[in-house]
């Protein structure tokens, strides 16, 4: 007989959204039922995805910033909010999982999701903070208080390969071996051959949170005016603040099996550095120019991490124009992919037994 699975997810962008549908996709392919609990942009693209799926709504922090000290100063400004979000947030999850009967809960980033009484798994990759710069001295002290939240849950899984290291230090943390279980890199996408016909000479993902996402946009939108190629943005979750520019193909929302083809059919793909979207274009094996978030430490350095591997070349926001756009079209940094264990089904039997 199926059992129950509750599946959170953070709507901080669309990424843990994705890759989380990953797990979804398992859970169904094992008989089980999943529901979902999320807010934002994240809900609505797994209702959209899944619409067969029963789901349930949390608050969405809606924090915003436009540096990293200004990431800062907005972390204090929005801690009351973030712990009134986990308190509500476990108040549900207890509703659902007397109401539901809930076997397991695996979260994705929700701190809140999580129930003594039930196997409660935390679907992770950044365990170890690491700042930039002078502010490193910070770390030891923000992973310490970091570590006693991660402890709560009964195991983390880590979406990545003990032996590549998608995520280089990022996964590293100095707690109980037997908490940890690597299930491999999440990609909802499909190897394909990487010698397929180019349609497109730039294609730009636009995604995250405002007011950053549609400074990116604008951005792209300077760097491609006038750019002699086929060029297309694709953006996810709500409409941007500022206006395309012509002869540039805008697109929202595009399909999961559209977004594929069109990345695998482009010379250049400029985005974020965001994890999730280093787990797909790692599985598509793709050409890719980073734009780090700025404020968003992990990103910078996954950006670097993934330039020194000579994955991806990456270029500061400010920086980026069609110049460095040209020369990325041409660089030898490409994501080769690499044969990793899918340790993902073995990990949820194992769970529901």
């Amino acid at each position: 007989m199926g059992k129950k699975v509750l599946l959170a997810v953070l709507d901080w962008g669309l990424g843990h959204a994705t890759r989380s549908s990953v797990i979804i996709r398992e859970v169904i392919s094992q008989g089980h039922t999943p529901l979902v609990i999320s807010s934002g942009e994240a809900l609505r693209w797994i209702q959209s995805e899944f619409p067969e799926l029963k789901t349930f709504s949390l608050p969405s922090l809606e924090m915003k910033y436009f540096s990293f000290f200004g990431a800062l100063i907005s972390a204090v400004w929005y801690t009351p909010r973030l712990l009134w979000i986990i308190h509500q947030e476990k108040e549900l999850v207890k509703k659902i999982v007397d109401q539901e009967k809930i076997d397991l809960i695996v979260s994705d980033n929700r701190y809140g999701s999580r129930h003594p009484l039930v196997k409660s798994v935390l679907v992770c990759h950044f365990l170890n903070i690491v700042l930039p710069g002078r502010w490193k001295v910070f770390s030891p002290l923000l992973n310490f208080f970091y570590n006693r939240w991660l402890k709560r849950f009964h195991e983390i899984w880590i979406p990545d390969d003990a032996s590549r290291r998608l995520s280089g230090e990022l996964s590293k943390v100095g707690l109980p071996s037997g908490m940890l279980k690597f299930i491999g890199p999440l990609s909802r996408f499909t190897p394909v051959q990487p010698t397929i016909e180019k349609t497109y000479d730039v294609t730009a993902i636009i995604s995250g949170p405002e007011p950053l996402k549609s400074r990116f946009a604008e951005k792209i939108f300077s760097s491609l005016s006038g750019f002699p190629g086929r060029c297309l943005v694709l953006v996810g979750g709500n409409e941007l603040l500022v206006p395309s520019v012509e002869k540039v193909e805008l697109r929202y929302n595009v399909s999961t099996s559209a977004l594929e083809e069109i990345i695998c059919r482009t010379r250049l793909v400029i985005s974020r550095s965001g994890y999730s979207s280093i787990m797909d274009y790692d599985r598509l094996q793709c050409r890719v120019l980073m734009v780090p978030t700025p404020g968003q430490p992990e990103q910078l350095y996954l950006a670097r991490l993934m330039a020194e591997r000579g994955h991806a070349a990456y270029v500061g926001e400010e920086q980026l124009d069609q110049e460095i756009i040209r020369e990325s079209m041409t660089s030898k940094m490409i994501f080769r992919g690499g044969s990793s264990p899918d340790l993902l089904e073995s990990q949820i039997r194992q769970s529901l037994l």
